[in-house]
């Protein structure tokens, strides 16, 4: 028996990422006099590796490779072969964003110039004009520049400077909601609104399917995003969303949070890209 423990740490680097990864050679095995009978690898997962899924302040995603099975509550990965002759290595790899105001920083100066969205329509066509910007960011951008527009003072050191440098900002200290001016409430409503409706989505989207949310933001590579999962119910999900992204449809049921499906614009820009994702799924990897 061969014990290897990895120990899980993390850092969250300007773009506001974090990233693991873990590696176990077994090519070499391939030289070996015939293949290995069985063989059963179980790598143990640890507790404050942050769990896929799409939040609100920030996602994570998990890849592995080859095939492998994620255990229901996420602690453990399983490779189990029979008459087994390695060609690759066994490898995990866990990646995050934590969504930072920095990312927002355009459509906060824009918003500051212009008009803020007074309904939940107006936040939700925000959002689509601004993909692939996560949906998270630009709720909580609506809602910044509108406390900043009354004279709030933030703690957060980006924000602080960032709006002290904007002409007309007027600092006043601690701003609450009801000293907002009727215009400016509205907007806050709006987008809480549309906050509250987007968490209750991420809630209901499943844990296993992050790569839906953050495909497109993070660029994957067609092949590595069909082969993410093997398993049959993985790719008939993946097919499905594609195929109505693609085709213009309302998107399964489930996924109703994706919104980088319902830019006209972004999707047709990407219509190459999620062709050859769908190519890749339909063929089995």
């Amino acid at each position: 028996e061969t014990f290897y423990t990895s120990y899980w740490s993390h850092w969250f680097d300007v773009l506001g990422a974090s990233s693991y990864s873990f590696e176990y050679v077994t090519e070499t095995g391939a030289g070996w006099a015939g293949p290995i009978g069985e063989a059963l690898v179980v790598l143990e997962l640890p507790r404050d590796l942050p769990r896929p899924g799409v939040g609100w302040k920030r996602s994570a995603f998990w890849l592995w490779s080859p095939g492998g099975k994620l255990s229901p509550d996420s602690s453990t990965l399983t490779w189990h072969f029979k008459n087994w002759e390695p060609e690759a290595n066994l490898k995990f790899e866990a990646n995050g964003v934590e969504f930072q105001p920095w990312m927002a920083q355009e459509l906060a100066e824009r918003l500051w110039r212009g008009k803020l969205p007074s309904t939940p329509e107006g936040v939700e066509g925000l959002i689509l004009e601004n993909q692939p910007l996560a949906p998270p960011l630009v709720v909580q951008t609506v809602v910044n520049v509108a406390y900043a527009k009354a004279g709030r003072e933030f703690k957060d050191p980006f924000l602080r400077d960032l709006f002290k440098n904007l002409p007309g900002y007027e600092p006043k200290g601690g701003v609450s909601y009801g000293d907002l001016p009727p215009r400016l409430r509205k907007a806050v409503d709006a987008a809480l609104r549309v906050k509250k409706k987007l968490l209750r989505e991420y809630s209901s989207a499943g844990p296993y399917f992050p790569e839906l949310f953050s495909a497109p933001r993070f660029g994957f590579y067609p092949k590595d995003l069909a082969e993410l999962h093997p398993e049959e119910a993985w790719r008939r999900a993946l097919k499905g969303v594609l195929e109505a992204a693609l085709e213009r449809r309302e998107l399964p049921e489930g996924y109703e949070a994706l919104y980088w499906p319902r830019s006209e614009r972004y999707v047709r820009e990407a219509e190459a890209w999620l062709g050859e994702v769908l190519k890749h799924v339909g063929a089995g990897g």
